[in-house]
């Protein structure tokens, strides 16, 4: 079926539902954010936009699973109001239409409501601020995550009425003695001097009664971490691209002397245009300071950490670093494996400062000599024979794309 991109929201859902429905049931499994992305008309319409997510949410209820409503409403902010409404309906039905207990109630610009039930485990690190409390100019929505270094909350900003990603750090006496705060704040206002589409915004900056924060663009979307865990290995030409895009992005960022320090799939969200977007500049630095020490807890971040990261030569730490953590995500992207692993800590920095790793091919031998050389060459274990620039390695990879 062929679809004009001019038909109005509204007719182009009419056409699609059904044969939606269809699809997920023999195993074409689409998520709202590409249909949205192939057919970005349908995000036009809020109430559509919801319809589109929500009947994701009840084709997963209906295969045994159980998608979390507040996943849900964290990945489509923009039609959150008409999506928690569809959920109302829905728990109503479920329910016999009495007395709903877990209603889903967020809120406008300066009002306040309910909140969700949320398991006890997400309720944690918040005596500074909650669900629906105000934190300065912001009221609280949600929790996003939490962890040694501080909480991220979903807020809404009552001055401009747009939903934030606020972030409130944790700062130790020996943090503020080494000076860590104070470079956490000057690379947060360096990155937010930057003005880049694949770069999250930073909105504020800034301390509410003795709570740093930072106030930043909410960005929906899968990370590519995600998207790994969904669909395995992706698309050479999709994967070239997107890593593309974010060295393009990290250039800038080096040309105005911010390094990320923690580039990893986690970090790097597909929004709903399936465009890359770099998170947590300024905390990356500060999470990788404090973590280096955690053994196990550091596992997932320390395999994308550069040879001179994990031997601990912070002096050496620069661009190349940058490049280094760039391309073990496309490694893993188009491998669907990381290039070195192990059981602790030691396995894995051992790997990283001694080993050399199989080439892509070995693992997925489709892959092209063009596509090894690259990964291998960002991979190296002496900074001086990476790509010189972000730029130079975009530029390689551009001629892939082609």
């Amino acid at each position: 079926m062929t679809i004009s991109q001019n038909a109005t929201a509204r007719d182009l859902w009419d056409k699609i539902r059904a044969k939606r429905r269809e699809s997920w049931k023999s195993g074409k499994q689409v998520r709202a954010e590409t249909i949205v992305r192939q057919l970005p008309a349908l995000a036009m319409d809020p109430f559509v936009f919801a319809e589109v997510a929500f009947q994701e949410f009840c084709l997963r209820e209906e295969q045994g699973e159980k998608p979390r409503t507040e996943d849900f409403l964290r990945r489509f902010p923009t039609c959150m109001d008409a999506l928690k409404k569809l959920f109302q309906k829905h728990l109503d039905a479920a329910s016999g239409g009495s007395g709903v207990t877990d209603t889903v109630e967020f809120p406008s610009a300066g009002s306040t409501f309910s909140g969700m039930q949320v398991p006890e485990s997400e309720a944690v690190e918040a005596e500074r601020a909650g669900k629906g409390k105000r934190f300065g100019r912001y009221v609280i929505v949600d929790q996003l995550g939490h962890g040694a270094m501080g909480v991220v909350y979903l807020a809404r900003d009552t001055r401009l009425d747009r939903p934030v990603a606020l972030k409130l750090p944790k700062f130790s006496a020996d943090a503020v003695e080494d000076g860590l705060r104070t470079r956490f704040f000057r690379e947060a206002r360096a990155a937010a001097a930057i003005d880049h589409p694949n770069i999250c915004p930073v909105y504020d900056i800034g301390e509410v009664q003795g709570q740093d924060f930072i106030a930043m663009a909410y960005v929906a979307g899968p990370t590519l971490e995600s998207m790994m865990s969904e669909c395995g290995p992706i698309d050479v030409a999709e994967a070239c691209q997107i890593i593309r895009n974010t060295a393009l992005a990290l250039d800038e960022c080096h040309i105005h002397g911010v390094i990320h320090r923690d580039i990893k799939p986690s970090n790097i969200i597909i929004n709903q245009r399936g465009t890359p977007i770099i998170m947590d500049f300024g905390l990356a630095s500060m999470e990788n300071s404090a973590r280096v020490t955690l053994d196990q807890q550091v596992i997932g971040t320390l395999r994308y950490m550069s040879p001179e990261q994990v031997t601990g030569q912070l002096d050496k730490v620069g661009p190349q670093s940058d490049i280094y953590s760039l391309g073990v995500t496309l490694y893993e992207l188009i491998t669907a494996h990381p290039p070195f692993t192990g059981d602790h800590f030691v396995d894995v920095a051992n790997k990283i400062e001694l080993d050399l790793p199989a080439a892509p091919s070995e693992l997925r031998p489709s892959l092209t000599p063009d596509i090894d050389k690259i990964c291998l060459r960002a991979l190296a274990k002496k900074a001086k024979d990476r790509f010189a620039t972000m730029g130079e390695f975009a530029a390689a990879l551009e001629a892939v794309i082609d």
